[in-house]
């Protein structure tokens, strides 16, 4: 018995077109680099140096510039900051309110 050919290929005329069966060339984002002496933003420059105090940098090297510029923490490190923050501060009233009930529930019968 023999088979038949198996192989697939697609019709010229098939609705689906090249472009959509590929990925699109999407520009990548811009990614934020500032200089780690004065702050300067430093994305799409030409060279790799501070144009404002010749500080060198590598855009490949993430230890050459800083994610956010003039000293400023990064908006991911300020969201997870208040996060942890938050979370210590509800744990924290969350054991002083535990506390007192049960120094209310055990200590006012002595006391009253």
């Amino acid at each position: 018995m023999k088979f038949k050919n198996t192989d697939f290929e697609k019709p010229s005329d098939s609705p689906i077109s090249e472009r959509a069966s590929t990925p699109q060339n999407k520009p990548a984002p811009k990614r934020a680099m500032y200089c780690l002496q004065c702050g300067y933003d430093l994305a799409e420059l030409p060279a790799r140096q501070c144009p404002e105090c010749g500080q060198a940098f590598d855009p490949d090297n993430l230890n050459t510039f800083a994610a956010s510029g003039r000293g400023e923490p990064a908006e991911d490190e300020v969201k997870e900051f208040t996060k942890r923050m938050a979370l210590w501060i509800a744990f924290v009233l969350f054991a002083v309110a535990t506390a007192l009930g049960w120094l209310i529930v055990y200590l006012w019968p002595m006391v009253f």
